[in-house]
């Protein structure tokens, strides 16, 4: 465990040291060229100990979208510290504290017009209390900031869908059960695209699973501050016999 500390942290000073551009797309994957990206990050190291990561979001015309912070925990960065974000205007948009990859303090949200648009507490990633107003300054009904994508009429639903529609083949051994992983965008509205098998079996299960996730009902987006957005999502296929 330590030796893999060891080489993260190294792998992470060796990119801070270049101070090197990683372009990134609108939907924040890591793309080659300049002309495809939507963003740009930049990792630095910080006065917070050698283990604690600066990340700096900024859009292609230079202005700054994020600053956010990385630890390493379990040989894996996880988010750490107070991150912000900003318009595309400029102006705040939100901060949100975490501690050891958890939501763990308070989430304070702005309107591009600088009322007050949420101030939330969180608790080892429980959400505890909070706060919601409109752009006028009026407080309105609480709703979480952050709602994952889900099938229609949720997770049951779902499992009753696959069980339903995913067929065994003949030749499959009795008692056995074969596994496929996909990785998928779920977009505004509700529609799947995408599809990518990421743990795979034999070349027949992936086609199927891929042909049965692309023929699914459209789900329900994910909502971020209340407003839809496309998200990646990762379901596991079991061919049961």
């Amino acid at each position: 465990m330590k030796n893999t500390v060891l080489a993260l942290l190294l792998l992470f000073t060796a990119i801070l040291s270049a101070q090197e551009k990683i372009y990134m797309n609108e939907k924040y994957e890591v793309v080659t060229s300049p002309a495809e990206a939507t963003f740009y990050k930049i990792e630095e190291k910080t006065d917070k100990g050698d283990a604690i990561i600066k990340r700096l979001t900024y859009r292609l015309d230079g202005s700054l979208s994020a600053e956010q912070y990385l630890a390493v925990k379990d040989g894996k960065p996880v988010n750490e510290g107070r991150h912000k974000f900003w318009y595309k205007t400029g102006e705040p948009w939100y901060e949100i504290d975490y501690k050891n990859g958890d939501r763990h303090g308070e989430l304070i949200a702005w309107w591009p017009n600088g009322n007050k648009k949420r101030h939330d507490f969180f608790k080892k990633d429980k959400f505890k209390s909070g706060m919601v107003w409109n752009e006028k300054g009026e407080k309105i009904e609480h709703f979480p900031y952050w709602v994952s994508a889900s099938y229609p009429g949720g997770n049951e639903a779902l499992q009753n869908y696959l069980k339903s529609t995913l067929p065994v083949p003949e030749k499959q051994k009795k008692g056995t059960t074969v596994k496929v992983l996909l990785i998928f965008t779920i977009n505004e509205e509700g529609a799947i695209s995408e599809v990518q098998v990421v743990e795979g079996a034999p070349r027949w299960y992936n086609a199927v699973a891929v042909q049965v996730l692309s023929n699914m009902p459209r789900w329900e987006p994910a909502r971020h501050f209340g407003e839809p957005v496309s998200t990646r999502f990762r379901l596991p296929m079991s061919f049961v016999k």
